[in-house]
């Protein structure tokens, strides 16, 4: 797979208990420092990327082909918005 560069990554503020993390090949969620990745999105899979408020809080959500039949969106809680929005563009993915 080559270089698989960290672009951007972030830990859950509220309790610390979610890790999220963008790099040059892939999104993958955790529970914040465990090994085991919850989610591992391919970036060549990603189709859509929204970043938007649900009440008082900030969603991103993911739309991805988990492979060739089947289409997810994920949803993770965020706090920073512009720095996701900025990260996802480096690895050339637009976000609504």
């Amino acid at each position: 797979m080559g270089d698989d560069t960290l672009i951007y990554e972030e830990i859950w503020p509220w309790g610390r208990m979610m890790h999220l993390q963008l790099t040059s090949h892939r999104f993958a969620s955790s529970v914040f420092k465990s090994f085991l990745p919850l989610t591992t999105i391919p970036i060549a899979s990603i189709r859509r990327v929204e970043l938007g408020r649900l009440g008082l809080g900030k969603m991103m959500s993911i739309s991805y082909y988990k492979d060739t039949s089947t289409f997810v969106t994920s949803s993770f809680p965020v706090s920073n918005m512009a720095a996701w929005r900025q990260a996802f563009r480096t690895v050339g993915i637009a976000v609504d």
